[in-house]
């Protein structure tokens, strides 16, 4: 998306993209097909260098639904797997999240 301005799948190059996909420019995501009954919960950092608030914010624009989010100011893009506070920040909101979807099971 950065340098491109799209959410696509990989670019592997003219001659492989059209081997992979049938065109030489990978196909862009079509996010408004993702149904808006979906629940949706996403989070996004504001030191994020791969996943800015750019990007993030133009996903967003893209989906039907209005889903639920969080935005964790310090967190980079590693920070949501390896912050020492990710349970707190980030996993027990998730959690809930799915809970609250009343379709959520612990096997």
């Amino acid at each position: 998306m950065i340098r491109k301005g799209t959410f696509s799948k990989y670019d592997y190059g003219k001659l492989k993209n059209m081997i992979e996909y049938g065109k030489f420019k990978p196909p862009k995501f079509d996010l408004s097909r993702i149904p808006k009954s979906l629940p949706l919960w996403m989070a996004y950092g504001g030191n994020d260098a791969l996943a800015d608030i750019t990007d993030f914010q133009h996903t967003l624009k893209e989906l039907q639904s209005t889903p639920e989010v969080i935005y964790l100011e310090n967190y980079g893009h590693v920070d949501f797997i390896l912050s020492l506070q990710a349970k707190q920040d980030l996993y027990d909101p998730m959690i809930s999240f799915f809970k609250s979807t009343g379709k959520f099971t612990s096997m």
